[in-house]
């Protein structure tokens, strides 16, 4: 049996997590979660890392961003925060990085009665190939990329008395 979740682990693995960065990104995601009146107030936490909404640093913070969102000031003078900011809030997203994943499947391939013997297979996706199957991993995609053809494809998930049984894939 060609397990997906497998698959799917293997890829995530090598997949790096894409935080927001920009300030209208994070205003945008406070003012969803703590409400018109409240995402000022988290934001001058955020920027100053205070775990109360009190002290010299968090007042200032507020201020700042007051004056920014009344048109008061050009900048907050936060701008250069709002990465390191971003990575203390849920990923956007996930990319890959560099241009190209190398998934290898190892299974155990059985041939009706014959018994099976272990394959090993390994893939290599690059540039939009690769986002691509990063985005949906199939089997079906990683033996397309080796140059089998469907039939073969159809016959690696067989069952039990044929097909590949996959007991590990990697991802590099």
């Amino acid at each position: 049996m060609m397990n997906q979740q497998l698959l799917q682990n293997a890829v995530d693995s090598k997949m790096v997590p894409v935080y927001m960065t920009s300030y209208t990104q994070i205003k945008d995601y406070l003012q969803d979660k703590h409400g018109a009146k409240g995402w000022i107030g988290a934001m001058a936490q955020a920027v100053t890392g205070s775990e109360k909404r009190s002290g010299k640093g968090y007042r200032a913070a507020r201020r700042s961003i007051e004056r920014f969102e009344t048109g008061q000031q050009k900048s907050t003078g936060y701008a250069k925060k709002m990465p390191d900011v971003g990575k203390t809030l849920p990923p956007i997203g996930k990319k890959l990085p560099g241009n190209s994943i190398t998934v290898t499947v190892k299974g155990k391939q059985y041939e009706g009665s014959k018994g099976g013997r272990d394959r090993e297979f390994t893939a290599t996706f690059t540039g939009a190939d690769a986002i691509e199957f990063t985005n949906n991993p199939t089997y079906k995609d990683f033996f397309k990329r080796l140059g089998y053809p469907d039939w073969v494809i159809k016959g690696f998930d067989g069952g039990d008395s044929s097909g590949l049984d996959v007991y590990e894939v990697t991802a590099a």
